[in-house]
């Protein structure tokens, strides 16, 4: 059978070269030949196909191949070494087997079921079982940067460099020559590097634009209407939904209709209800018959004083805004009463302890206020001062006021102004005061309240020398007193302050200093007999901030609409600081007037500063040059352009990086 086998295998041959086309491997016939019959043959664990091919190779030479047969017994020939042109095969010697994996393009040594047989002419070896062969898988590309000069079989897994230099990475050089540039270079025409751009419709080179109110279109005529309007809230046809002030806002104030008068001594009482208005009511202007101005108060009462008892009255009330003034008031009327004696004052009173043995008085001497006097001579209230001497010891206080010229003389024993409660709350009232003694020695002067003084502050200044020095001050309550050695034959001067005035505010009482998007402020406090009660920092381009009750305050209030940013850097504020206490604001000033009828009239006080926000620190930009892909890399930003020896012009793409770049700035990031 084996002989009938062999026999049929030689009359298929046909003595001539064999070549396969698809490995190349080629073998010629030899009339000496020998067989291995593979029973089942895989590759990878797959039984192998038709189009692969088994060679049988000894020291390099092809000794034969076929076509491996999935359905039965791969037959392998093995020419024999017959003296012709090919050394194949002699007796005993084994060779290798080999598959051609036609699906992944690989040769692969085969591993054989059981061992070889070594040649021997005209034998058939017949591999039982399943003879098998591997791939190694991996990218078998050479031009991939992770290339497997192992692998037998590309899976798929070969990566490339990018215009970065990066082995996988994504990045492609766009139309523009710039690596992961995305086209972003060029402009809304297709321009690398062009100037042409959109506008605000999406129109590429287009004439709209966004006006103020960020309505885009290309007409001039419309700009800025569709959100132009009154921005102020106090204004009867405010727009909550203007961003841009026209200059239409319109103000009106209801006038009082329910001014009411009522009599006192020497005095009429006005009282009214505070009418309705978009934002506050911030002072009222009473006005005569005549529609003369009479005075201006913050008050919903007023007394108009220094009237003629037994005379009707007429008044009328106009309410005033920052913005606009109401018409008149009803018309109120009255008819004073007669006035009796001081409302209310101090009686004063004089003790000297002459020579430190003799007590003498002088416990008779008032200064107050009526609403029938006058700052000035009054017969009816300023009684002068009884003459003082004689051959006995004495003491004399007084209030001295030579700019009379009076025929009594110029010293008074009783002073008394006119009584008005609204000067008082924010004003000062001085009556100058003197003590005179034939002896010298300790002396006291005491004070004591007639009827209920206005609860304003009161002291006593006790001037040193001939003026030239700070007075002594003391605040007066009822029974206070001062002290003060008196030398005889020369008077001690004393001033009686009673009022209240607005603090003072230094003109360089206000510190700005820049930081980091804000401002810091600090002040020096205004204190003493008239001090603060509460500050306000009036601010550029900000809501005034009001009741502070601290000495400092940090601005840090963003003023374009960026929520958190702070003030921005490199940016220059002003500010402006004022005090306030209960008789008003430190810019509304106030006046000093003597009883004797002189008045000076004290400015309002205010202290303003700038600063400037710390500076807008530069980014840093820290470049880094990336590997061409197609040029020779020398170095960092350094390149060689290979040449292909032709005139056309060679280049090759460079890139840098510029992702280390940074901005401290928070806001910059």
């Amino acid at each position: 059978m084996r002989n009938i086998l062999l026999t049929a295998l030689f009359l298929a041959s046909s003595f001539s070269i064999t070549v396969d086309e698809a490995t190349g491997w080629e073998y010629d016939q030899s009339t000496l030949q020998a067989f291995y019959m593979l029973e089942i043959l895989t590759i990878d664990g797959q039984v192998a196909d038709s189009e692969d091919v088994v060679g049988a190779f000894f020291d390099g030479i092809c000794v034969g191949f076929i076509n491996a047969d999935p359905n039965g017994y791969t037959t392998v020939p093995l020419m024999g070494n017959d003296g012709g042109d090919y050394d194949y095969l002699n007796v005993g010697e084994v060779p290798d087997l080999f598959v051609y994996d036609a699906s992944n393009g690989s040769i692969l040594p085969i591993v054989p079921a059981s061992e070889l047989a070594g040649w021997a002419i005209n034998e058939i070896f017949t591999i039982d079982g399943t003879s098998t062969a591997s791939n190694t898988f991996g990218c078998t590309d050479d031009s991939a940067c992770n290339y497997d000069s192992d692998a037998t079989a590309d899976d798929d897994s070969c990566l490339y460099n990018d215009c970065f230099g990066e082995c996988g990475g994504s990045a492609v050089v766009d139309d523009c020559g710039v690596c992961n540039g995305e086209n972003a270079d060029q402009d809304c025409a297709g321009e690398c590097f062009g100037d042409a751009s959109e506008d605000c419709a999406g129109v590429c080179n287009g004439a709209a634009y966004v006006d103020n109110c960020g309505e885009c279109d290309d007409d001039s005529s419309n700009d800025d209407l569709s959100c132009s309007g009154c921005t102020d809230s106090c204004a009867d046809n405010y727009d909550d939904s203007a961003t841009i002030e026209d200059d239409s806002c319109e103000y009106s104030v209801d006038a009082i209709d329910d001014l009411v008068a009522a009599s006192g001594p020497s005095r009429v009482i006005l009282s009214w209800t505070a009418p309705s208005s978009v934002c506050g009511v911030t002072s009222y202007n009473v006005y005569d018959t005549g529609d003369a101005f009479v005075k201006e108060t913050s008050s919903t009462s007023t007394q108009i004083v220094g009237l003629d008892a037994g005379v009707e009255y007429c008044f009328t009330v106009k309410a005033v805004t920052d913005d606009a003034e109401s018409d008149f008031s009803n018309e109120a009327c009255a008819t004073p009463e007669a006035s009796e004696g001081l409302s209310w004052g101090l009686n004063l009173s004089a003790e000297i302890n002459g020579w430190g043995s003799f007590i003498e008085t002088d416990d008779a001497n008032k200064l107050g206020v009526s609403p029938a006097a006058s700052y000035g001579y009054d017969g009816a209230f300023d009684a002068p001062e009884p003459p003082a001497g004689g051959s006995g010891n004495w003491v004399s206080l007084y209030f001295p006021h030579p700019e009379w010229g009076n025929q009594w003389g110029d010293n008074f024993t009783q002073d008394v102004v006119l009584e008005d409660d609204e000067f008082f709350q924010s004003n000062l009232t001085v009556w100058p005061v003197e003590v005179l003694s034939n002896m010298s020695g300790q002396t006291t002067v005491t004070f004591e309240h007639i009827q209920t003084p206005i609860e304003v502050p009161m002291f006593v200044e006790v001037v040193q020398g001939d003026g030239d020095s700070d007075p002594l001050v003391s605040e007066i309550t009822d029974g206070s007193s001062v002290s003060f050695f008196l030398s005889q034959g020369i008077p001690q001067k004393l001033n009686v302050v009673i009022g209240n005035r607005p603090p003072t505010v230094s003109s360089d009482a206000l510190n700005a200093e820049g930081g980091d998007r804000s401002i810091s402020l600090n002040w020096a406090e205004s204190d003493g007999r008239y001090g603060a009660e509460s500050y306000s920092i009036y601010r550029e381009g900000a809501n005034d901030v009001v009741g502070l009750v601290s000495a400092s305050y940090i601005d840090n209030e963003d003023r374009e609409g960026h929520e958190g940013q702070g003030l921005l850097y490199e940016s220059t504020w002003s500010y402006e600081l004022t005090a306030s206490n209960a008789a008003g604001e430190s810019t509304d000033g106030y006046s000093i007037r003597t009883s004797g009828g002189d008045q000076e009239n004290i400015d309002g006080t205010s202290s303003s500063s700038s600063a400037t926000t710390d500076d807008n620190l530069d980014p840093i930009a820290v470049l880094s040059h990336i590997q061409s892909v197609d040029g020779t890399n020398l170095g960092s930003g350094q390149y060689e352009i290979p040449h292909n020896g032709s005139a056309d012009a060679n280049s090759i793409t460079i890139s840098i990086d510029g992702s280390g770049s940074d901005d401290a700035d928070e806001f910059d990031n």
